[in-house]
């Protein structure tokens, strides 16, 4: 077992059986870390590897979601909502433009979670303090983890227990303007969907994470409290639906349901800071957040249910960038700090001592998102009208040809994502600044993927709000003949020139793409190569050709008007 607090990793497993370890690795090395794009060069026996940097990474992955087991299950759930929708019930509930936002924040979540959050902010603190008090042996609560299950009182604390500091890290997400700018991207869908619910902040673990430390102070065992952390995302997924009306009023009393949640989701005035229960909603009855679901008495006429709730941000956003949508309350509250000063022209803070001015910009950042420091009171709640479908959403009109274009790439790009994060990060993560010299060419291919989906991203998202679109024809021109050259590099990968193999791998999750299209047969990878560069090179044209047909009918207007 691990003896020093320097690197705290999973040395106390709680599975010691050496066969079932082997059999677990075994397992790894055909599915997953052999795809990498980095090599393992330890010598392994089982898990136990002697280097405590790599075991970490190995060991976690059991913790994990497992992309493999994640996706058929969302997406199975969203098929689901989508038949029982546009198919049975004949309603309108997905927005091409809206889905692409909330998955695209749900990218660049999982992205940053994998280089930066989740290690540095989720495993490492409560590692670091469960060994620093248990010091990674099994004197604590967990002894005999091993033949826990369902049946047993432990699992079944742990799971009350995790959903507790649950609810208050979520009630201060909300509750804290720092923290509501990290998680109000989770709310800023102005519809009620499953894809809703992967609208993640990239950095609310760096808020919420101290919520969850009592549980290492209490002897919860890291990798329960991992698995329970899955649990625990897994069971909320479901919850963001209309398609379910009301459950049995016991299982509405105790559990947190769709019809709870939505009201969570609700920008009505009698919505807000309501209803943070993760798996049980008695957690807000006991503490006083807890509102009921109103319904109306006839439905909506154009949404089709009864539910009384508006969806989204008090102020809605006005756009579908992810990278606006996860920063864009953090410029807010910095602006805001700024504008509080001495020299400020607001009679409250001119010429106010230094003491002052800094009390009221920790307030800005650490009291509610509804604080006004201008006029020391809160802003008022905007009036949302009634029916819900009355309140007009942000959906700009871009045309089904466009429409279908945009949502093509993104779903190329969304599956190459996917891929991308099943790449093991946890070399680049762990050795930090201090080993970026060491090894820059792997540092630099990761920043070079990241940069290209955050960028493709917000390039897509341009399309999709159809307004500058001078500017957006430049974006997506770019973005095809950068695609393009990637692609070429990717058919010449064996090509000896290390810069080209370079480039090669820029394009997200291409590695692991290949090996697994090379299971299947080398030349199914060439041909998947050579029908995306055909495709990138048409979208190239029609974008070039657009701009060509809007100059040449701009020269004929004007051409019309001076004669």
């Amino acid at each position: 077992m691990a003896s020093s607090i320097t690197w705290p990793v999973y040395e106390w497993l709680p599975f010691r059986d050496e066969h079932y370890l082997k059999e677990q690795f075994d397992k790894l090395s055909s599915t997953r870390m052999m795809m990498n794009q980095t090599e393992t060069t330890s010598t392994l026996s089982g898990f136990m590897l002697q280097n405590d940097e790599q075991s970490l990474a190995v060991k976690y992955v059991l913790a994990e979601l497992d992309v493999n087991i994640m996706l058929p299950y969302f997406a199975s759930c969203i098929l689901l909502e989508l038949i029982c929708h546009f198919v049975i019930w004949n309603r309108k509930l997905y927005r091409f433009n809206d889905t692409f936002s909330s998955l695209a924040c749900g990218i660049t979540q999982q992205i940053t979670g994998k280089l930066f959050t989740t290690y540095y902010f989720h495993v490492l603190p409560y590692t670091f303090v469960y060994h620093i008090i248990y010091g990674g042996g099994s004197s604590a609560l967990q002894d005999g983890v091993e033949q826990l299950g369902l049946t047993s009182w432990y699992w079944w604390f742990v799971l009350i227990f995790k959903d507790h500091q649950y609810y208050w890290a979520h009630r201060y997400l909300h509750e804290w303007n720092i923290g509501w700018a990290s998680h109000n991207t989770h709310h800023s869908s102005e519809e009620y969907n499953l894809t809703s619910a992967l609208r993640q902040g990239f950095i609310q673990e760096v808020i919420g994470f101290p919520f969850f430390l009592p549980l290492a102070l209490c002897g919860v065992h890291p990798y329960l409290f991992a698995v329970h952390s899955n649990i625990n995302t897994l069971a909320q997924f479901w919850f963001h639906t209309r398609a379910i009306r009301k459950f049995p009023s016991f299982i509405e009393y105790f559990f947190n349901t769709p019809s709870h949640h939505r009201v969570h989701h609700g920008r009505n005035e009698y919505c807000l800071d309501k209803n943070y229960g993760g798996i049980f909603i008695v957690f807000d009855r006991w503490y006083g957040t807890f509102e009921a679901e109103q319904e109306m008495e006839t439905p909506d006429p154009i949404r089709g249910d009864y539910s009384n709730v508006v969806y989204g941000l008090t102020t809605p956003l006005t756009t579908f960038n992810p990278i606006h949508s996860q920063i864009h309350h953090f410029v807010c509250i910095w602006q805001t700090m700024k504008e509080i000063s001495s020299s400020s022209s607001h009679e409250v803070f001119k010429g106010k001592p230094f003491w002052f001015i800094w009390w009221n910009r920790l307030q800005v950042v650490f009291r509610g998102p509804g604080w006004n420091p201008f006029t020391q009171s809160m802003y008022e709640c905007p009036q949302v009208l009634q029916p819900p479908s009355r309140n007009e959403m942000y959906n700009p009109s871009i045309g089904a040809w466009k429409t279908t274009l945009a949502t093509l790439h993104f779903l190329i790009l969304f599956v190459l994502s996917v891929f991308h994060l099943e790449t093991d990060f946890s070399p680049m993560v762990k050795s930090g600044a201090a080993g970026f010299f060491e090894n820059y060419e792997h540092h630099l291919l990761h920043f070079a993927q990241f940069a290209f989906i955050y960028l493709s991203l917000a390039s897509l998202a341009l399309v999709y709000e159809g307004e500058d679109w001078i500017f957006t024809r430049r974006c997506e021109i770019l973005r095809c003949s950068v695609m393009l050259i990637l692609l070429r590099c990717v058919l010449r990968a064996e090509s000896t020139l290390s810069f080209t193999n370079f480039l090669s791998r820029i394009v997200p999750g291409s590695t692991i793409f290949s090996k697994r299209m090379e299971m299947a047969g080398g030349e199914v990878n060439i041909t998947l190569a050579h029908i995306m560069m055909l495709f990138y090179f048409l979208s190239l044209s029609y974008w070039w050709w657009m701009g060509r047909s809007k100059i040449v009918s701009t020269d004929l207007a004007l051409k019309t008007k001076l004669n």
